[in-house]
């Protein structure tokens, strides 16, 4: 009797601790990650001084790879800028919190943003303006004022972006 009774309690602690660890959100963020102040790029050569950049070189095939960051931009206007490019490039597993943008596309095509995690933002948690073909996808955005937003530079919301897939993300 007092084992079926010990088993028990182990099965309900285990319930409970699933329970309790599945309410928070995920954090896509890797063993390998590491801290990176808040960066710019302007236009593809852009691409080629950034220390953000961890990989590729900018085609279809081999996309520049910004990924496994951790951006503490606590302070700054925005986390990730990236304008004027028409390289390839994706942004993968970033985490970034604390400025009025966490990622800000203006002008650009060919990129793909996914299974970031975005948080405490003052406007947007992902803001494209006059962009085309990309991706935004699998990313967690919470306590931001927006969380995906498309714009022209007027700041109107119907916009010019075109070809641009959002899919499976999470906004709270």
């Amino acid at each position: 009797m007092r084992s079926k009774l010990s088993s028990t309690g182990i099965i309900l602690v285990l319930i409970f601790s699933l329970l309790l660890v599945s309410s928070y959100p995920i954090n896509f963020v890797s063993a390998q990650s590491s801290y990176h102040d808040p960066v710019e790029i302007t236009g593809d050569e852009g691409f080629l001084t950034s220390d953000i950049v961890v990989g590729g070189n900018g085609t279809p095939e081999n996309p520049y790879i910004i990924a496994n960051w951790i951006i503490n931009a606590t302070g700054s206007w925005v986390g990730i800028s990236i304008k004027n490019t028409r390289a390839y490039f994706v942004i993968r597993n970033v985490t970034i919190y604390g400025s009025n943008y966490g990622v800000y596309l203006e002008n650009v095509s060919n990129f793909i943003i996914e299974n970031s995690r975005i948080f405490n933002i003052q406007d947007d948690g992902i803001e494209t303006q006059e962009s085309s073909n990309g991706r935004i996808t699998g990313n967690t955005i919470y306590n931001a004022s927006v969380g995906i937003k498309f714009t022209d530079w007027d700041g109107v919301i119907h916009s010019p972006n075109t070809n641009i897939t959002v899919d499976n993300n999470h906004i709270y």
